[in-house]
């Protein structure tokens, strides 16, 4: 069994400061909105740069940020051009 220190260091403050960070990340940040289903998804989905922050493309471990417009582009949006 452990102590009770032993469980107060493994879960220390630094421990839960760094879960608000995690949930502030871009991947997470598309997953909790529901643009994707999966996270793989979700990182797919910025990797091929669907998903756009404040008009630009970010990469996963972006910090999203009050005032930010995250925008994601669906292939219907997208322009298609007939090759003949």
């Amino acid at each position: 069994m452990y102590s009770k220190n032993q469980v107060k260091l493994a879960f220390g403050t630094r421990f839960f400061n760094v879960l608000p960070l995690l949930e502030l990340r871009l991947n997470i940040f598309i997953l909790r909105a529901r643009f994707a289903s999966k996270l793989l998804e979700a990182n797919t989905l910025i990797n091929s740069g669907k998903i756009l922050v404040n008009t630009l493309p970010k990469q996963k471990r972006y910090v999203v940020r009050i005032g930010d417009t995250v925008q994601y582009l669906s292939t219907q949006n997208r322009l298609t051009t007939n090759t003949r």
